[in-house]
């Protein structure tokens, strides 16, 4: 598996979040000291698995590909030492020290199968569902770090909400290798078609309004929550998220404005303080 050089300050695994995934390089660099390189090393892992179909031009590669990271956990959980990778000796550190459970990591390997499918999610229940099932289980690993007290329909709730967030805002990246996760039905309902999509075309038109449709959705799924007591893990991702959403709505919509591509105002000192 691929590896690099690493800041001497924050490890290899905070390096690569630094560069790939600020949502979640911050949400570590806000946990205290002693549990900021265990969840590194789960949102690394996270990255890892998520990468998969990117880095694979075959349906076969990318199974094994997976299958290599679900091996490796596996040997982890069986006691063997973990094998030479940047990524698996501090996430076996983690688990020992915390007793994860290997569900939701295989959970997490799991739900990338989906991704080597390219297949379009037919309906939004379809969208929903990868979202929070490529979520869900590491947030439930990054509050079992934390020792926080939760309750599991809340994670999925927020997960999903943050997974729909996600999904928007890499439309971009996905349509330029021909992926999709925006579902089949909106895109029809609103005249999008998949050309389109790829050629980015009508994206401020045709597009917008899917978009609009799968925010509004990710909006009532942050509020069905808004007056239960909620982990600063989970305020500080739900935050994210909200942000994300007005971002869009500032946008109109359209996932090619600029804005898009930069932090929301106060967006730091926002989620240090987690509200």
């Amino acid at each position: 598996m691929e590896q690099s050089s690493a800041s001497h300050d924050i490890g290899y695994c905070g390096a690569l979040l630094q560069q790939y995934d600020k949502d979640r390089f911050y949400l570590g660099l806000l946990a205290d000291e002693h549990v900021r390189p265990s969840l590194w090393a789960l949102f690394a892992f996270q990255h890892e698995i998520a990468k998969t179909r990117e880095v694979v031009t075959e349906t076969t590669m990318g199974l094994i590909r997976l299958q290599w990271w679900r091996d490796g956990i596996g040997e982890i959980y069986d006691g063997k030492p973990p094998r030479a990778n940047e990524v698996l000796p501090p996430l076996a550190q983690a688990i020992k020290k915390y007793d994860l459970k290997r569900a939701d990591l295989d959970a997490l390997v799991y739900a990338r199968e989906f991704d080597l499918e390219d297949m379009i999610p037919a309906d939004m229940k379809g969208m929903i569902h990868y979202a929070e099932y490529t979520n869900a289980p590491l947030n439930r690993l990054a509050l079992q770090v934390l020792d926080a007290t939760y309750d599991n329909e809340i994670v999925e709730t927020l997960s999903t909400a943050y997974g729909l967030c996600g999904l928007l805002y890499a439309a971009p990246f996905h349509a330029a290798q021909r992926r999709c996760y925006l579902p089949a039905n909106l895109l029809a309902k609103h005249k999008m078609s998949e050309r389109d999509l790829y050629e980015f075309k009508n994206w401020d038109t045709a597009l917008a309004p899917v978009v609009q449709d799968i925010a509004t959705k990710a909006h009532a799924l942050i509020d069905s929550v808004s007056n239960k007591p909620v982990p600063l893990y989970l305020r500080r991702l739900r935050l994210i998220s909200s942000m994300k959403l007005k971002t869009l709505k500032n946008a109109h919509y359209n996932l090619l404005d600029s804005r898009l591509t930069m932090p929301p105002p106060l967006f730091h000192l926002r989620l240090a303080i987690g509200r």
